[in-house]
């Protein structure tokens, strides 16, 4: 901290490739650079910010489990009594659909009337018939033709369990698309899609400054001649949001021109839950796609937009 107050700042002569490769983790270290600056009467630059936000990347690294967990379909097993056929039964559940299944509780009719159920499945040895509750029934010795029913219903749970959602597109709200557009400055550029923010109660005052003075740190360009990533602080921002603004005449931005903007605002309630890790993973796909990001500039409208960026990801 004696060092930010006499001015002297550390060289980084990795800056340029951590804001470009841990964009997330810089965001972050550039929210806390701004705490900093404000509680102890101080100035980070980018290279400060950059040391800071391998910190943040490692510590979001380790919140990383070290295997994938795999969703499971859970199953209750019941037979006549609970005992001996059903633990046969579950054996064999096991073995045929190991890593699909987790076979959580073997019990009686009886019980299984008597308490709740919250597996995704019941597989029962006796025929059974129980509102809003998938049952498939099957023999201890279950033959290929009650395999194929089975695996038909695991495989039917594991598709919704599944999350189906991209993470990116979910950002997107087409009254945040903007296309075909001529203004041609960064300035004008974040004036223009922050206003609509506010205006749409996406965002409130300040948040046009808060992205102009991140623009200060480091430029936002994520692709020279192509496209730009500029961000909001959090406290700005009042539902999350990606906006698009898209001027194939190009728009100059810091010493770069870029043609697609990206306009990126994380509410700091979203910041508690969202999975940042998988929008920047979408997100990282579609930036490296060339030919998609040139479909992008070359769209005539919204819907355009729109189908491009669904149909990448399909």
């Amino acid at each position: 901290m004696h060092r930010f107050q006499v001015g002297l700042q550390a060289f980084n002569p990795y800056t340029k490739e951590i804001i470009k490769l841990y964009p997330q983790s810089f965001e972050l270290a550039f929210e806390l650079s701004q705490k900093i600056d404000q509680r102890f009467m101080v100035t980070m630059d980018k290279n400060e910010i950059a040391y800071l936000a391998l910190h943040f990347e490692a510590f979001l690294e380790r919140k990383q489990p070290t295997t994938k967990v795999k969703n499971l379909v859970n199953i209750v097993v019941v037979c006549s009594t609970g005992m001996g056929t059903a633990r046969l039964l579950t054996q064999r559940i096991r073995r045929y659909f190991n890593g699909e299944v987790a076979v959580k509780r073997v019990i009686s009719v009886s019980e299984l009337f008597r308490t709740k159920i919250s597996e995704d499945l019941i597989v029962s040895t006796l025929p059974l018939d129980i509102p809003n509750q998938r049952v498939v029934v099957i023999e201890p010795f279950f033959n290929e033709a009650e395999r194929v029913l089975l695996k038909k219903q695991i495989d039917e749970i594991l598709g919704k369990k599944q999350p189906t959602v991209n993470a990116f597109v979910a950002l997107l709200n087409s009254q945040l698309i903007f296309v075909n557009q001529t203004l041609n400055t960064q300035q004008a550029v974040i004036n223009y899609v922050g206003e609509h923010l506010i205006t749409k109660k996406f965002a409130k005052s300040g948040v046009v400054e808060a992205a102009l003075e991140r623009e200060k740190v480091a430029s936002t360009v994520i692709e020279k001649g192509l496209a730009a990533i500029p961000h909001t602080a959090s406290k700005y921002v009042n539902r999350s949001s990606i906006s698009i603004f898209i001027n194939p005449g190009g728009i100059q931005w810091g010493d770069d021109t870029v043609k697609v903007v990206f306009f990126i605002g994380f509410s700091q309630e979203d910041l508690k839950i969202l999975s940042l890790d998988e929008v920047y993973k979408y997100f990282d796909r579609l930036l490296a796609a060339k030919k998609t990001m040139n479909q992008l500039v070359a769209a005539k409208d919204v819907t355009s937009v729109q189908q491009i960026i669904n149909e990448f990801y399909n």
